[in-house]
């Protein structure tokens, strides 16, 4: 649990600035200091039923290798929620994101097995 709450704290540093308002939207850069690839990304506003697309892409190349680095653009400030899916298709889901500065996420190995870890727990008590 507290691995998810460092994760959440990561994922929701928010200092609000005029720039994070502009009409293009933030930045967010993802910074994969684990050891393992993350080949999916997907953000959804918070209380969608449903994930946008893939922000990685669609090929099989387009993954985070560890020690890589992604930035995602022109980003609307907003809660979301987050989900990512590393190489053995683990998936994270951190839940209500607030996004409203241009940052950096870091993503380490504790971060991502407890977020799994809470991920797989919570689908279990959902019935999935």
């Amino acid at each position: 649990m507290q691995r998810l709450r460092v994760l959440t704290l990561a994922l929701g540093i928010c200092v609000v600035s005029r720039e994070a308002l502009a009409a293009d939207g933030i930045s967010i850069k993802f910074d994969n200091k684990s050891q393992f690839a993350i080949h999916h990304l997907f953000l959804s506003p918070v209380k969608e039923n449903e994930w946008g697309p893939d922000q990685l892409g669609d090929k099989d190349e387009d993954v985070i290798e560890p020690g890589e680095t992604f930035t995602l653009n022109q980003i609307a400030p907003n809660k979301y929620d987050v989900k990512i899916v590393d190489e053995d298709d683990d998936e994270c889901v951190v839940a209500g994101v607030k996004i409203a500065a241009n940052e950096t996420v870091t993503l380490n190995d504790a971060d991502l097995v407890g977020c799994q870890v809470a991920s797989a727990l919570e689908a279990d008590a959902d019935g999935e």
